[in-house]
């Protein structure tokens, strides 16, 4: 339907494609074209005329020819200089004779120049059918002969090597001539197409109009659609002919409307892909007119027509108005020449200019100098150039190029300031839509050539689109910017530049082309279904060309057979080269392996005698420094030992004194305490036995010895009379004054022992601060730094806190303590009124008034019920009860007594029964709380109350019962048989004995807390041995009891498990039994069925079960023995238990024999232990009434578990069985006796340090023994009273049951009737209990308020002690204290006498009077001594008298034992003795009790601050004054803190100086000792070294040897080398489609390698240790030898440079090498074996490809003679097989067939040609210009890149070499390809381009076709279906549309990714990474 209507659009792409003789057409093509054939045949014959005139007019036959020849030049002569080079080197092989070689040179010359001669002939061939045009025929006419002239020459071998030069000259000639012939400018169209210089109106359209017009379906012919269709009419005249490789041409061509339309005929490229490049720009412009935001900007893009006319040639609309931006720029460069010669002065009219400089001289003019400053000479590839560099190179042309000159051209093409508007606009956006599009579409090769701007509207047009889909960023230097925006575009968009309406329209056409993705994707889908040719198979070639397959056979051929020739030439160095390898490998392995265990062995022995001669010297120095080192320290040791003794005796005589202050504090204290702790004990003599001096006045007077003797005075001289009388007055005066003051004294001294014992503490001695002193100082005793520091703080602390600084806390809680005891006086006095209240309101006889009443009422209803009385009346008073107790009597009847018997035990029954319900809940709940741990104090209180408040009841109505039997006539004796089995059972009734033990447990805890605790604590506090030794006694007896009880548990235990054997035995024995039959039965039930697991496991549990049974039987027949155990063990537990009672009656009886201290411990002890005796008694009472107590077995475990559980025995003593039942009390007693001494001990000791006074203590411990007694009283009564009380009661209620029915005959209205009467006498009952309860209830009332008063005066006591005690402590005085006094008097003074004294005693008071009684009677004791003087005189004068007066002789004083024997009276000397002995002892009494006094006085002054030694009576002075001793302590103690720290510092010293010396002096031993062995060492070790380095020179000399041959081997011999390697190479390069030469090159290729490899690595190591070897082994002979000559031994530097030198460089070469040599080794035969066989197998597959290539060549002979049909199909054969596989690549060894690895009959070779599909896209093309062999070969040579080398072809999958070789040469072209004539557009398009820039432009292009297309291979693979290159390429341009060509993680925005790509674009560091060519400075 298309060819139908519209013809024109199909008719030039069909013949296209159907003339397309490289591609089989389809057949949809076919039908297509017979289709036009059938309806419009003239359109098709007018087509195709003009194509097949055009297509020859492409390329003319001179232009072929000079483009072959130009391609061949280069190529030819490199050929030659090889062929020189060969020839050069056969003439030098000695192994060749003449003749080989002149047959050797005449075959490489052959098989060099067979491609050449090909591609001539080709050549020739194509230019040699008939003539069809005169321009063809004078070219046959003029040059066809030469050609064939100079081809046969060419083809015949030179004679010699001189010759060479001359077979190419011929070509040079005509190549000459036809250059001179092309230099015309234009051509006569008849000439070239005879036939369309002739046309004059045709049916083909005019080529770009084709398809403005369709077809409706009416129309069927052409000729009425003339007027619509630009069809074309005729061709011009002359043809220009563009001077650029190229050669295109510019026609011109009349259309049927008469107007003239211009194109350019460009061949040798395929302009299919810019045709539909042209069509997407066309359907993008339509885009952006729809769009309403590009359309305001008048946003588009110029395109222009491009028809192809074959796939090598096409018609491209000529663009007029449009200069290239480098036309500008080279015009700014000429004004600016033309400038600068103008300067200079120069003539610029007749002068030609020299030409500007170009791009790339401009870029290479500043790169390369910066590269030498940067160091860097020579520089293969771009990628190693500096950033940084090209970085500054880039900057540096920029500045120095205008960026304004397109800005300019502009301002000058505007007529005024609004056309430049106007054109800036459209500049901006023309530049703003292509940079988006070339973007989108990959656009590259954006060089100034390729962009044109047409300077009337702004616009810029882009030309040439082969560089598209990114194939840019794939050339050589890779295009990394999205589209150009240099500075000169970029300056010429305005002020903005790329910001404001530059980036809105990018994002406005980006937005757009988004919009319409599909319709663009869908338009480039063409691709896919019909890819371009270059996609598909290499670039496009003329017949001549030798390219593809063919060309591959050729190479392959002339390689082959210069490979089979080289082998030949080389085959006896190969093997010389083989023999020399495999000989000295081994060789220098085993010399380098000496020569490395010789090093080792060196290092080793030279290591050792350095390490002993080093040790040698460095014992020498250390015995050096060690005798220096031990002078030093004997020096400093001798100073720090005298600085030691210095310190050590400041520090003793420090220590001394402190130690010295210390004792005598400590002396004074413990004096001083002693006095102390006698006046609290009472215990001084002198106070309690002070002398009375009343009524003595007579026994010291002296005249009464004289009348005592009988004789009168009067014999007595008067004046002895009258001193004796002023004597005796003095002396009575002075013994009076002197009993005063005794008195005074001691009542002070009684004042200060009573504040001791009642209001001082306990440590009141520490009060003192000299108690403080003695401790810290005492402390010192053992000093160190700690204790030091802590005695120095100590003293500090002494020092600073007085008695001052706790007088404020101390003030405060005295105020606090007065105001309690007003609070408490309070108290007291209101409960004491209301105690008296109640009291009153009770009175004396309301309990008897109450039993009276119940009594009279229970009489008057038994009267009622038949007991009446015969006085009727109610009891009141005395009276009344005698009158009821005669009523009571006066009944008659037994029956009646009977009846009221039975009555009250009914009613006593039900009330016992009561009573135990009572009971026992009370003792659950007890219980119960105890079991949860909750039980406490209240609980054990409420637990008695209640329990006596039964006990109680049982009481009143047991008693009142019996008062009513008693009344009515009944025997009230308990009919209990036990109760006479006591003493008090036998007094009392059993109720009576429970409430004596009630009241005995309470008499207990009083007699304990107010009797005996005082006194145990007074003994504790006086320190008095005796109630240690009772401790220690009772915890000897407990101890006993302990074990005791602790083996009953065990054997307790153990009658529980015989009671279990006992029950369980025979129920066990038949368990077991029945078990054992029942698996004996199922074992021999399963004997057959069982398997051996199960049988074992029956086996295993039947003996189980035998065992078991054993053990039984066995523990049953022990029964018997273990209860006799048990009864033993019980007799011995009773027996201890007595022992342990008769061991505490023995403590307690006192003996007459017994001394003071024992008698004091018995009766302490007694007074301890007798409060429990009368409780002993009622509980033995109580077990009488019940007798033996029966237990369950799960008792003893019960018991078990409480003691496990954390409980004393003490408390679960009454929980024991029977046997224990008699002595659980004594027990239950040691226990609460421990514990009394215990508690009393331990809180004495831990209150001792809490300032508390003897009855604060006393207080104390009471309440708490108090409450720990209650606790164990009240136990005592739940685990034994109360268990007892309730058997009890089961007893007397199953007695009254018993007695109740033992009277069976009572009638049935009788029994009714008792009831009754039981009921109601059981209410009078419990009226009366009530009424006792009440009564019991006030009483119990009235003591708790007695008890609170009495708790309230003992709190009020206390706290006037600790008010009296603070006032004596702190010395305060206040009004308060006043009223606390007379308080405490008015409440407490009747209780205690000596309260009020206490209270009232104030310390400055007692002291004064204490001092003042010191100081008189020390007056009066001087005075007494003063007159003993005076006494004695008067004694002699009156015994002078009394001798004279009883007639004795006179004499002296100085004879009195004669003078008493002369008969004076004894009664005189009598009477003087006795006032002497009375005088004396009052003076000693006066003079102890004074020392007394002063010792408190100097303790309390201590107490003050004031310290003093004994006997000063001097008034106490203030804290401030006699403070300075404790400032000389605290001296004492610094000045010791002081000299100790030096003390320490100069221990320290002088042991570290002493062990420093003794360490020196044993180094020096130790060094002199090291140094005698280091000698002996380091000579052996000498000698060592020297053998070694004999065997080190030897093993050099060795190596350098070997290594000499080896260097040898490797420098004058590469046969199997280099020359192997650069053969392997050619042959590898061109033999990938021969399966089997290919495999053994690949093989012998990695055979090289790896000998190479391997031979580099070993050459690495070991030239270089060749060559230092071969320098320094003769030196080191040499100098070795003179030195053992001269000095005997060698020099150990030898050793020492030659291991240094090579050690590491042995074992490295070795290390490297030793693994090399296997590998060599192999490899080198392998390579010799495979290199072998691969020259035969070459030299067979040379001689069929020559053979082959010759039938190639006749077939093109007739192909060339044949007239070309455009519609015939494609003429190429099939595409031969190529075996890719690599599995048969391997090292063949040398015994296979050579024969079989050739393969000759594999070969298979196409019959028809060497067409084939190509394996790359890129193929061989030629850089223009080139004009010498040099050029061409350094082009070549450059392949570190992986790029082209001059040939261009791709080189990448071979290596390449910088030398000369075969590959080379015939790597380059061997005749034009369709791809070298491709030209720059803008060439075509501007006819005024001068030849240097399309010289240029032809340069940049060929770089970019050099440039392969990674994903073609595959694409080439498939002629039909989908591209997979152009799916990729489609694939890309829609991630360039969706935003995620940037990333891929996610689609960025229009604006997003337009600023990257104007970044990215705009970057300095892209910019300078572009092709010179593509000049971004611009």
């Amino acid at each position: 339907m298309l060819a139908k209507l519209s013809p024109w659009s199909l008719v030039y792409p069909t013949l296209v494609d159907a003339n397309h003789l490289e591609k089989e057409s389809s057949e949809e093509l076919q039908m297509i074209l017979e289709y036009l054939n059938r309806l419009y045949p003239r359109l098709v014959q007018d087509a195709q005329l003009m194509i097949k005139e055009l297509e020859n007019v492409t390329v003319l036959w001179e232009e072929m020819w000079l483009g072959t020849l130009q391609d061949l030049h280069a190529d030819v002569i490199r050929r030659i200089n090889l062929l020189k080079e060969e020839a050069a080197r056969i003439a030098e092989n000695t192994t060749l004779t003449h003749v080989e070689k002149i047959k050797i040179n005449a075959a490489k010359y052959s098989a060099m120049m067979a491609p050449i001669v090909v591609v001539l002939e080709r050549r020739l061939a194509s230019t040699s059918r008939r003539p069809e045009t005169p321009h063809e025929l004078w070219f046959v006419e003029e040059y066809l002969e030469q050609i064939k002239s100079a081809i046969t020459k060419f083809k015949t071998p030179p004679a010699s090597v001189a010759a060479l030069g001359d077979v190419w000259r011929p070509f040079e000639i005509i190549a000459t001539s036809l250059a001179s012939y092309q230099r015309k400018s234009s051509i006569s169209f008849g000439e070239v197409a005879p036939q369309l210089a002739s046309l004059s109106s045709s049916n083909a359209p005019m080529p770009g109009l084709e398809n403005q017009t369709m077809i409706s379906e009416s129309e069927s012919g052409l000729d009425g659609l003339h007027r619509e269709i630009v069809t074309i009419a005729s061709f011009s005249e002359q043809l220009a002919i563009l001077p650029t490789k190229t050669k295109p041409k510019k026609l011109v061509i009349v259309g049927s409307d008469g107007l003239k339309y211009t194109y350019l005929l460009k061949g040798r490229e395929d302009l299919r892909l810019d045709a539909r490049i042209m069509q997407i720009l066309q359907s993008i412009n339509g885009f952006l007119r729809s769009s309403s935001a590009t359309r305001r900007q008048s946003l588009g893009v110029r395109y222009y027509s491009v028809t192809p006319i074959s796939g090598r040639a096409g018609l491209i609309q000529w663009v007029d108005n449009v200069i290239s931006i480098y036309s500008v720029f080279k015009s700014w460069q000429k004004r600016t020449q033309l400038q600068e010669l103008s300067s200079l002065g120069a003539d610029t009219n007749n002068a030609a200019p020299p030409p500007v400089p170009r791009p790339s001289d401009m870029f290479y003019g500043k790169i390369i100098p910066a590269l030498k400053e940067k160091g860097i000479r020579r520089v293969i590839s771009r990628r190693d150039w500096p950033h940084d560099v090209k970085r500054k190179v880039l900057l540096d042309l920029m500045n120095e190029t205008p960026k304004h000159l397109l800005h300019q051209e502009l301002w000058c093409a505007s007529e005024g300031f609004k056309a430049f508007s106007t054109k800036l606009k459209r500049f901006s956006g023309s530049v703003a839509a292509m940079s988006i599009v070339g973007h989108i579409l990959g656009l590259g090769d954006r060089h100034l050539d390729n962009i044109l701007i047409d300077l009337c509207t702004g616009d810029i047009v882009h030309i040439d689109y082969n560089v598209c889909f990114d194939k840019g960023q794939r050339l050589k230097i890779p295009e990394i910017v999205p589209f150009r925006l240099t500075q000169t575009i970029e300056a010429a968009l305005g002020l903005t530049g790329i910001e404001g309406s530059f980036r809105a329209n990018c994002e406005a056409v980006l937005g757009v082309l988004r919009k319409n993705k599909d319709i663009i994707l869908m338009l480039l889908e063409v691709f896919v279904w019909d890819p371009l040719v270059e996609w598909t198979r290499a670039n496009f070639h003329d017949d001549a060309a030798v390219v593809g397959e063919e060309r591959k056979g050729m190479e392959l051929a002339v390689s082959l057979s210069l490979f089979a020739s080289r082998v030949q030439e080389i085959r006896i160095p190969l093997q010389e080269h083989h023999d020399l390898l495999i000989s000295t490998l081994p060789a220098i392995e085993s010399a380098m392996e000496r020569f490395a265990s010789i090093l080792n062995q060196y290092e080793i022995v030279a290591s050792h005698f350095y390490h002993a001669d080093q040790e040698r010297s460095n014992l020498v120095q250390h015995e050096t420094s060690a005798k220096s080192v031990v002078a030093e320290a004997a020096c400093n040791s001798e100073k720090s030992r005298a600085l030691f003794e210095i310190q050590v005796r400041e520090f003793t005589q420090a220590q001394a004194v402190v130690i010295e202050k210390g004792r005598e504090a400590a002396t004074w204290i413990e004096q001083h305490g002693k006095i102390l702790d006698a006046l609290r004990c009472n215990s001084i003599p002198e106070v309690k036995h002070c002398i009375k001096l009343t009524g003595s006045e007579e026994t010291l007077s002296l005249t009464s010895a004289v009348i005592g003797a009988g004789v009168p005075l009067t014999v007595v001289p008067e004046p002895t009379q009258i001193q004796c009388h002023d004597i005796d007055r003095e002396v009575s005066q002075l013994v009076a004054e002197l009993g005063h003051g005794l008195s005074s004294a001691v009542a002070a001294l009684q004042m200060y022992s009573l504040a001791l014992q009642r209001i001082l503490p306990l440590n009141y001695l520490t009060t003192s601060p000299v108690h403080g002193w003695a401790q810290v100082l005492l402390s010192l005793n053992n000093i160190s730094s700690d204790v030091i520091s802590i005695a120095r703080r100590q003293g500090a602390e002494l020092v600073t806190h007085g008695q001052v600084d706790r007088f404020g806390s101390a003030k405060s809680n005295y105020d606090d303590l007065c105001l309690k005891v007003t609070r408490y006086a309070a108290d007291i006095e209101r409960l004491e009124e209301e105690c008296a209240e109640l009291v009153i309101s009770i009175g004396p006889e309301t309990e008897s008034k109450a039993k009276e009443r119940l009594l009279s009422a229970f009489m008057n209803y038994m009267q009622h019920e038949g007991h009446k009385r015969k006085e009727e009346s109610v009891f009141s008073g005395p009276a009344i009860q005698d009158g009821t107790m005669d009523a009571i009597r006066s009944a008659e009847t037994d029956e009646k007594k009977e009846n009221f018997l039975n009555i009250s035990d009914a009613a006593l029954s039900n009330l016992f029964s009561d009573v135990k319900q009572r009971t026992q809940k009370s003792l659950d709940h007890f219980e119960g709380e105890r079991n949860t741990n909750t039980s406490s104090q209240s609980d054990l209180g409420s637990f008695f109350c209640q329990f006596e408040e039964q006990i109680e009841k049982c009481v009143l109505v047991t008693e009142f019962l019996n008062e009513l039997k008693h009344h009515v006539g009944l025997d009230v004796c308990d009919t209990d048989a036990d109760a006479s089995s006591s003493s008090y059972a036998s007094r009392e009734s059993w109720a009576s004995i429970f409430k004596t033990s009630i009241l005995l447990c309470k008499n207990l805890v009083g007699n304990v807390t107010e009797v005996v605790v005082p006194s145990v604590i007074k003994s504790v506090i006086s320190f008095n041995s005796d109630v240690t030794d009772i401790f220690g006694s009772i915890s000897q007896i407990r101890g006993s009891v302990d074990t005791a009880l602790d083996q009953l548990i065990q054997v307790e235990l153990e009658r529980v498990s015989l009671i279990e054997l006992e029950s369980n035995y025979f129920v066990k024995v038949g368990l077991i039994t029945e078990q054992q039959l029942a698996l004996e039965e199922a074992a021999v039930k399963g004997r057959d069925h069982l398997s051996w697991e199960e049988a074992e496991e029956l086996a295993s549990q039947e003996e189980a079960c035998r065992v078991q049974l054993d053990k039984l039987h066995q523990t049953w027949n022990q029964k018997d023995l273990r209860t006799s155990s048990l009864m033993k063990k019980e007799a011995n537990i009773s027996s201890a238990l007595g022992a342990s009672e008769l061991q505490l009656q023995s403590l307690t009886g006192a003996e007459p024999d017994m001394d003071a201290h024992f008698l004091r411990r018995k009766a302490l002890l007694s007074a301890l232990v007798d409060p429990f005796y009368e409780l002993e008694s009622v509980d033995q009472a109580l077990m009488s009434l019940v007798g033996p107590v029966s237990y369950s077995p799960s008792r003893i475990s019960n018991l078990v578990d409480s003691i496990n559980s954390g409980c004393s025995i003490s408390e679960c003593i009454w929980k024991f069985p029977g046997l224990l039942h008699s002595h659980a009390f004594f027990i239950w007693k040691v226990f609460m006796v421990d514990l009394l001494l215990d508690s009393c001990t331990h809180d004495v000791a831990a209150s001792f340090d809490q300032n508390l006074g003897f009855d604060q203590l006393v207080d104390e411990v009471k309440k708490k023994i108090g409450y720990q007694f209650q606790e164990h009283i009240s136990k005592y009564l739940k685990d034994r009273v109360a268990p007892i009380f309730l058997t009890r009661l089961d007893r007397e209620i199953e007695r009254l049951r018993q007695r109740a029915e033992s009277c069976k005959d009572v009638a049935t209205d009788q029994i009714q009737m008792n009831i009754g009467a039981v009921r109601r006498v059981q209410l009078v009952l419990e009226e009366y209990c009530n009424a006792h309860e009440t009564f019991r209830a006030a009483k119990s009332a009235v003591s708790i308020m007695k008890r609170q008063v009495n708790e309230l005066k003992g709190a009020l006591l206390k706290a006037s002690l600790e008010i009296a005690q603070m006032e004596w402590m702190y010395n305060i005085t206040s009004r308060s204290s006043e009223i606390t006094r007379l308080i405490s008097h008015k409440f407490i003074a009747n209780d205690d006498n000596i309260l009020p004294i206490m209270l009232n005693t104030s310390r400055p008071k007692l002291l004064e009077s204490m001092r003042s009684s010191v100081a008189k009677m020390a007056r009066l004791l001087e005075c007494l001594q003063s007159c003993e003087g005076t006494s004695v005189t008067a004694e002699g004068q009156l015994e002078r008298a009394m001798s004279w007066a009883c007639g004795g002789p006179n004499s002296s004083s100085a004879g009195n034992i004669q003078v008493r024997n002369s008969g004076i009276p004894p009664e005189f000397h009598d009477h003087l003795v006795k006032r002497r002995k009375l005088l004396q002892e009052t003076r000693e009494n006066a003079s102890d009790i004074v020392k007394v006094c002063i010792s408190i006085l100097e303790f309390e002054a201590s107490r003050d601050g004031v310290f003093r030694s004994t006997g000063e009576v001097s008034s106490l002075r203030t804290g401030a004054d006699g403070g300075m001793w404790q400032q000389s302590y605290l001296s004492a103690l610094t000045k010791l803190e002081v000299t100790y720290h030096s003390f320490t510092r100069a221990e320290k010293e002088w042991k570290l100086a002493q062990s420093n010396m003794e360490a020196a002096s044993s180094g020096l031993i130790s060094a002199t000792y090291e140094l005698s062995i280091a000698s002996v060492k380091a000579k052996s070790a000498s000698g060592d070294l020297q053998s070694t380095l004999l065997a080190m020179r030897d093993s050099a000399y060795e190596v350098s040897v070997t290594l000499s041959a080896y260097g040898g081997i490797v420098r004058g011999h590469s046969a199997l080398t280099s020359e192997c390697g650069s053969m392997l190479e050619e042959v590898l390069a061109i033999t990938e489609g021969l399966h089997d030469v290919h495999s053994l090159g690949k093989e012998a290729a990695i055979l090289h390698s790896s000998l190479m490899q391997d031979l580099s690595k070993a050459n690495s190591v070991l030239i270089p240790l060749e060559s230092l070897l071969s320098k320094d082994v003769a030196a080191m002979t040499d100098a070795m030898t003179r030195e053992k000559e001269t000095k005997s031994e060698i020099a150990p530097i030898h050793g020492q440079a030659i291991f240094q030198s090579y050690h590491n460089r042995v074992m490295e070469a070795l290390q490297v090498f030793k693994p090399l040599v296997p590998s060599l080794t192999s490899s080198v035969k392998g390579l010799y074996s495979v290199l072998t066989r691969l020259a035969r197998a070459a030299g067979l597959h040379a001689g069929n490809l020559h053979k082959a290539l010759e039938g190639v060549g006749e077939s093109l002979q007739v192909r060339s003679q044949q007239d070309i049909d455009p519609l015939r199909p494609d003429l190429a054969g099939p595409d031969p097989i190529y075996d890719t596989q690599e599995s048969d690549i391997f090292v063949r060894s040398d015994g296979e067939n050579d024969v079989d690895s050739v393969g000759l009959n594999e070969l298979a070779l196409p019959d028809s040609g060497w067409i084939s599909p190509p394996v790359s896209v890129s193929s061989g093309s030629t850089e223009s210009g080139v004009t010498s062999a040099e050029e061409s070969f350094a082009g070549s040579s450059n392949g570190l890149d992986g790029t082209v080398g001059s040939g261009g072809q791709e080189r990448g999958h071979h290596p390449e070499y910088a030398s000369s070789s075969v590959t080379e040469v015939l790597e380059s072209p061997l005749g034009k390809t369709d791809s070298e004539t491709k030209q720059e557009s803008s060439d075509v398009h501007s006819a005024n381009k001068d030849e240097e820039s399309v010289s240029n432009q032809d340069k940049t292009e060929e770089e970019i076709r050099k440039t392969p297309l990674t994903n073609v291979e595959t694409a080439s693979q498939a002629h039909t279906g989908k591209n997979a290159y152009a799916m990729s390429l489609l694939r890309r341009v829609e991630m360039k549309l969706d935003g995620r060509d940037i990333t891929d993680k996610r689609e960025i925005g229009i604006a997003e990714q337009v600023d990257f790509l104007l970044r990215q674009a705009t970057n300095i560091d892209n910019l300078c990474n572009m092709y010179e060519g593509w000049t971004p400075w611009i």
